[in-house]
């Protein structure tokens, strides 16, 4: 555990505050108190990184993971229906779908916007050092170690 010192000169304050000294003592302790409990956390909850993969698709889980969901519960109603080829379950099915497929696609087509997207909002809400290892995953995904291609010249 994180060993954090109580500010003694708050003590002294009764009331309502307005010494701005004392708000600053307060901001430093309230950010050890969040770091020493972050800093535990990742020292004893056990966590598993998520890994990219051809499986993983930018935008999942803003564009398509409701539209997949009711897609999935439409199907499913139309299979306990005895999957009648015509009638309001089927359109229902069909158009769910259809509306999954079309927003699955435009996330795969807006990859590399959905990946910006998603990095420049990770820099305003977490740590520099977090966005920084994450464009450094994303941008050296496709690099490799050994160069295989100069100009127009192919080898090994």
């Amino acid at each position: 555990m994180c060993k954090i010192d109580f500010p003694k000169s708050l003590l002294s304050c009764t009331g309502v505050c307005s010494d701005t000294e004392h708000k600053n003592l307060i901001n430093i302790y309230y950010d050890n108190i969040v770091n020493c409990i972050l800093s535990t956390t990742e020292e004893v909850v056990p966590s598993i990184a998520a890994h990219s993969n051809k499986h993983n698709v930018p935008g999942w889980s803003d564009y398509v993971a409701e539209k997949h969901d009711i897609s999935t519960q439409a199907f499913l109603d139309w299979v306990h229906e005895g999957k009648p080829r015509c009638g309001p379950s089927y359109q229902h099915m069909y158009t769910s779908r259809a509306s999954f497929k079309q927003a699955l696609r435009y996330c795969k087509r807006h990859k590399e916007q959905l990946q910006a997207d998603a990095l420049a909002y990770s820099y305003e809400n977490m740590s520099s050092t977090h966005f920084w290892k994450n464009v450094s995953k994303t941008a050296n995904y496709k690099a490799t170690f050994h160069v295989n291609k100069i100009g127009n010249a192919v080898g090994r």
